[in-house]
């Protein structure tokens, strides 16, 4: 869909969605720095968090990127 050249009706219709695309790439980026610190740590947050994903157990989850 995106060629680098948008109509101006293009950019009006899809300018808004290749911004938010833009952006998720920043935080996916930032996630994973940030997951890739925690695991250099000890590697215990990320692997906690992972299996609790997995496992549909939130309340986990949150305090394994939270802490105690």
């Amino acid at each position: 869909m995106y060629s680098g050249r948008l109509s101006p009706e293009e950019r009006k219709r899809y300018g808004q969605l290749v911004k938010v695309d833009e952006e998720g790439k920043i935080f996916e980026e930032q996630v994973m720095a940030w997951f890739r610190e925690e695991d250099a740590k000890d590697g215990s947050m990320p692997d906690g968090f992972c299996e609790a994903f997995a496992r549909g157990d939130a309340e986990t989850g949150d305090r394994n990127i939270s802490g105690p």
